[in-house]
């Protein structure tokens, strides 16, 4: 996993220089040489950082989806959602409406260990249900998508201010009806995630959007 080799590649750096700056004395030159090893400690820090912000992520395969998305009646317009990848559940969740949104973010790592080329991240960030005859489904899709609070978000990090290593890009939510029993195959195309008819109750929330 990804996160994991930048934890232990940030960490051995850090832990590096920090040998290297112990064992200085002198004047100019271990000054010098303590800057630069100061730097080297806050990169490989900026490398954990990335690392464990990457942890919450799943990878993104192009010949497998990114979830399983199920949806069973809870009684009295609440509905279970549920979201599953091939490794682990994602969300399990109740929602009320006749109207899910799922939102989510992608990031684009170029790993410092090279040969593997970028790896593509995705994080599910809100599962929503909505009453559409409330409003319509454009002054829905004009909503700002809400965000997770993580005391290390690297992809807001890099939104903010662009980083090195990090590529961070916006998706459009899903929107599909909500249709007891439906079950999608849920995959990343370009910038959006799309929903994929796994039954004939999910094709018929599918005609419901046209």
């Amino acid at each position: 996993m990804p996160g994991w080799i930048l934890v232990a590649t940030g960490l051995v750096v850090a832990l590096a220089a920090a040998m290297v700056l112990s064992r200085l004395s002198g004047w100019f030159l271990p000054w010098l040489k303590g800057t630069l090893g100061l730097l080297v400690v806050l990169a490989g820090l900026f490398v954990m950082a990335v690392g464990w912000s990457t942890l919450q992520w799943q990878g993104v395969s192009p010949d497998r989806p990114l979830y399983r998305l199920s949806i069973e009646s809870e009684g009295d317009q609440a509905w279970r959602v549920e979201l599953r990848s091939e490794e682990r559940l994602l969300r399990n969740q109740v929602v009320r409406g006749d109207l899910l949104e799922i939102t989510g973010r992608l990031l684009v790592l170029d790993t410092p260990l090279g040969g593997t080329g970028p790896s593509q991240l995705y994080r599910t960030d809100s599962v929503r249900g909505h009453d559409s005859t409330a409003r319509s489904l454009v002054e829905f899709r004009a909503e700002k998508p809400s965000r997770g609070r993580d005391w290390i978000d690297i992809w807001q990090w890099d939104r903010l201010l662009p980083l090195p290593l990090i590529r961070a890009e916006l998706l459009y939510p899903l929107w599909v009806p909500i249709v007891e029993g439906a079950v999608f195959e849920v995959v990343l195309q370009g910038n959006q995630i799309v929903p994929v008819p796994a039954n004939s109750a999910a094709e018929e929330a599918l005609a419901r959007r046209q």
